[in-house]
């Protein structure tokens, strides 16, 4: 499973246009360390992208299993969007972009971490 650039262009514009692409780790790496603390229970920096992401991918999973997992007959990973686009509506990729990030908002208000300059 693997984002087109289409779609992950549109995340990441999606989360710059909420004002919340100051708190998205700087590198793979960072994102990798982030995430390795998540797994150990320890606290790392809420990063919007991959929540946004994981998001996103957890609801793909729910209404299409595994599948969107693995890869097509060409050996092309599975679009999570695209899929969403391809079976349950046209706009629908646009409007779980929208909702995703918009919880990620909402986390940002409640825990105080917007950037007040």
């Amino acid at each position: 499973m693997k984002f087109c650039q289409d779609h992950w262009s549109a995340l990441k514009q999606a989360i710059e246009d909420k004002g919340m692409f100051y708190l998205v780790a700087k590198s793979d790496e960072a994102a990798v360390n982030n995430l390795r603390k998540d797994l150990k229970g320890e606290f790392a920096m809420f990063d919007p992208l991959m929540s946004s992401h994981n998001m996103i991918v957890s609801n793909a999973m729910a209404f299409g299993g595994l599948k969107i997992l693995s890869m097509d007959e060409s050996g092309n990973h599975y679009c999570p969007l695209c899929e969403v686009k391809k079976h349950i509506g046209a706009e629908m990729d646009k409007e779980w972009i929208e909702n995703a990030t918009n919880g990620c908002l909402g986390y940002c208000k409640e825990n105080n971490l917007l950037n007040h300059n």
